[in-house]
């Protein structure tokens, strides 16, 4: 069993004022994430090596100077794993962005909620929005909706974030209309989603008011606005409904509220009681999909197949060259160094004469260890 690099030290780490590399970060989470779900693929993730493998090779894209890892198992799980999620997903946006920018016709995203309180379950709450997302879209009236907007399909996304009324749970879709809606229809459907949704929350015991349960909203423009809502404005000038749909797993939660990702950067910094509420959310959303296509849209649009998590984690660009290889001992000490997230950061920031150097030197403290 690897000796773990204590969190502690992580936090010390973190809590310095020095800038800290995403990719860095990303595998400090990482490390966060595989305390407190040890039995998880995510604990393995990037970490064991393939069994049948006898070294581990690090790979440079010459085009985009991308570092990557081969012969490492990777878990692919994009609610457990920051490092994963962050490749997932931004595959998903690439693929979105090409369907979204060749529709000709109009986009609307929409949006739905429950009203959720402090000390109610997860997996209650998430229930009651999944099961009434499902009665949203079923029957009669369902059917008029689309055929009266112009319906063609959509795509899902679930969110969860956590904040002073608890778990909040909602679901974003996209949907892809044969026309552009005007002001007018564009009410119309406001109101008639509201109204079918507040109904379909009633089945199952749960509410959400008129002026929060849906929202629709029509623009990249108008999404930007929403996202502005959220901390990170930096990312709010170039943020599109495939943004909004893909990144959920990584993007910050809005002012009070907190997103998984940073429930787990607060337990890595010692917040206990967020370690907890991550855990919940792990363990409530592990197997579910982040993003779903309706049943035909991908035909519509041309877009084929559509890959799998573990096809998406697994790939590596074709465009590689091989930095450097490490024997099975040299990279037990790269993990108990912690430094897999730090190899790749020096890849991708020096030339391949720099980085060569760089390794030597570090292998060097790192097996004397």
């Amino acid at each position: 069993m690897i000796n773990e690099f204590p969190l502690v030290s992580i936090a010390k780490i973190a809590s310095r004022n020095d800038y800290i590399p995403p990719k860095i970060l990303r595998f400090m989470l990482q490390s966060a994430a595989r305390e407190l779900l040890p039995n998880e693929r995510v604990a393995q993730c990037l970490r064991a090596v393939v069994p049948t493998a006898q070294r581990v090779e690090i790979h440079k894209s010459k085009t985009t100077n991308a570092a990557h890892y081969r012969n490492l198992l990777v878990c692919a799980r994009i609610w457990h794993c920051p490092v994963c999620a962050a490749k997932i997903s931004e595959q998903r946006r690439k693929e979105l962005s090409k369907a979204t920018n060749s529709w000709n016709g109009g986009l609307v995203l929409i949006t739905y909620t429950a009203s959720h309180h402090s000390g109610a379950a997860l997996s209650k709450t998430l229930n009651h929005v999944l099961s009434a997302h499902r009665d949203f879209k079923s029957g009669r009236v369902f059917a008029e909706m689309q055929e009266y907007f112009g319906w063609n399909g959509s795509v899902k996304a679930l969110e969860i974030t956590h904040g002073k009324n608890g778990w909040h749970p909602h679901i974003h879709e996209l949907i892809f209309l044969t026309n552009e809606l005007n002001e007018t229809m564009l009410q119309m459907l406001d109101t008639q989603s509201t109204n079918r949704w507040r109904h379909s929350l009633k089945k199952f015991g749960a509410y959400a008011s008129t002026e929060r349960g849906v929202t629709v909203k029509n623009s990249d423009a108008d999404v930007s606005d929403y996202v502005s809502k959220f901390g990170d404005t930096k990312i709010k000038a170039n943020w599109t409904f495939a943004h909004e749909l893909t990144k959920q797993v990584v993007k910050r939660g809005k002012m009070e509220g907190h997103s998984p990702t940073q429930l787990l950067y607060m337990y890595m910094m010692g917040d206990k009681k967020a370690g907890e509420l991550w855990t919940e959310y792990a363990n409530v959303v592990k197997g579910r999909h982040q993003l779903v296509w309706s049943r035909g849209l991908r035909d519509i649009l041309g877009l084929g197949r559509d890959t799998t998590d573990e096809e998406i984690a697994e790939e590596l660009p074709q465009d590689t060259e091989i930095l450097a290889t490490l024997t099975r001992g040299q990279w037990y000490a790269v993990l108990c160094a912690n430094a897999v997230g730090e190899i790749l950061h020096n890849a991708e920031t020096k030339n391949k004469e720099e980085f060569t150097s760089w390794l030597v030197t570090k292998m060097a403290i790192w097996q004397a260890v």
